[in-house]
C-alpha cells in the first residue's frame, strides 16, 4: 500500500516528471549514449518498470523538445495509471484461472485464424468468373431485393438568379445529346453542382441529401413524376430521373454484382477450410495421432 500511495503522489509531481524527461531527451540526443543506459528504469510501479528505451519507442521521431516533453509526460502518467489499475485488479480478482483460460483460448483462435488465412492465400484462388456470378444471380434472383431506392439520371444545382435559368430547365428534361452538351457547358460557369448518372445506379438517399429539407416524401413524388424542380431563395434544384427501382424490387445485376462476388468468395473460403479440417482429421486418425485415453459411458 505504501508503494501505491507513493506512486499516486508521484503522478501529481509533474515538475519531477519534467526533470526526468528532460534528462531522458538529452541522453537520447547524445549519439554516444551507452545501450545499457537506454535500458535503465526511470519509473517503477510495484514490480513494473518503465525503461528509457520503452519511453523512447513511444515518442515519434523528428519532433521538437517541447512536444517531446508533453508527449513523454502524458505517456508516463498513462503508464502509471494503467499499471496501478492492473495491480489493483489482479489483487482483487479471484478468477485468475478463468482469465488464463480465456487468454489461452484467444491465443489459440488467433494462431489458428492466421494460419487459415495463410493457407487460403497460398492454396486458394479467389478469382470468380463472370459466369459464376451470373449463375448465382439467376438462381437467387427472387431473394436479391433492394433495400433502398435506386435511380439513374442527372442532378443540377444552380443559383436561383443564374443566367438562362429557363433554358436550363428545358435542357435538363431533354434526352438529346445536344441539350446534354449545353448542360455541361452551362455547368462549367454557372452550376454549383452537376452530377450525371444516366449510365449507372445511385441511391436515391444520396441525391436527396443534395436537396433542401423542404423536399418531403420524395419516393411518393417519383412514383408520379420523373422531373423534379425545387427552388428556395438561393438555389434551384433540378433532377431528371431516367430510370427508378424502388426498395423491395429485384436488385439489378450490375448493382448486385460486387456483393454476389463477395458472397461466393466467402462461401468458397468456408468450403475450403471445412474440407481442409476434415482431411486433417482423417489423416490424424489414420496415422494414430488421435488416441482415446478413456472410454465414454
Amino acid at each position: 500500500m505504501l508503494q501505491i500511495k507513493q506512486t499516486l503522489g508521484f503522478i501529481h509531481h509533474m515538475k519531477y516528471f519534467s526533470a526526468i524527461i528532460i534528462i531522458f531527451l538529452f541522453c537520447s540526443c547524445n549519439k554516444t549514449t551507452n545501450s545499457s543506459l537506454e535500458k535503465e528504469g526511470i519509473i517503477q510501479v510495484g514490480e513494473h518498470i518503465l525503461t528509457e528505451q520503452t519511453l523512447k519507442e513511444h515518442l515519434p521521431e523528428g519532433i521538437n523538445s517541447k512536444d517531446s516533453l508533453i508527449l513523454a509526460e502524458s505517456y508516463i502518467e498513462t503508464w502509471i495509471k494503467e499499471n496501478l489499475m492492473y495491480d489493483l485488479a489482479q489483487n482483487n480478482l479471484s478468477n485468475e484461472e478463468e482469465i488464463d483460460q480465456l487468454v489461452e483460448n484467444y491465443r489459440k483462435s488467433l494462431i489458428t485464424y492466421q494460419y487459415q488465412e495463410k493457407l487460403i492465400n497460398e492454396k486458394m484462388s479467389e478469382e470468380i468468373s463472370e459466369e459464376e456470378i451470373k449463375d448465382y444471380y439467376e438462381k437467387h434472383a427472387d431473394k436479391i431485393k433492394l433495400e433502398t431506392t435506386l435511380i439513374k439520371g442527372l442532378f443540377l444545382k444552380v443559383p436561383a438568379d443564374a443566367p438562362q435559368i429557363n433554358k436550363i430547365k428545358e435542357w435538363y428534361k431533354s434526352p438529346s445529346i445536344k441539350d446534354l452538351e449545353n448542360i455541361e457547358k452551362y455547368s462549367l460557369q454557372n452550376a454549383v453542382n452537376y452530377d450525371y448518372f444516366y449510365d449507372h445506379w445511385v441511391k436515391l438517399d444520396d441525391i436527396i441529401r443534395l436537396f433542401p429539407p423542404t423536399w418531403t416524401n420524395p419516393t411518393a413524388m417519383l412514383k408520379q413524376q420523373r422531373q423534379i424542380e425545387i427552388e428556395d431563395s438561393i438555389f434551384c434544384y433540378l433532377l431528371n430521373v431516367k430510370e427508378v427501382l424502388f426498395a423491395g424490387e429485384k436488385e439489378p445485376y450490375e448493382y448486385a454484382k460486387s456483393n454476389i462476388k463477395e458472397m461466393i468468395v466467402n462461401q468458397k473460403r468456408l468450403e475450403f477450410l471445412q474440407k481442409f479440417e476434415n482431411d486433417l482429421y482423417k489423416t490424424a486418425v489414420n496415422k494414430g495421432m488421435v488416441k482415446r485415453l478413456k472410454k465414454q459411458n
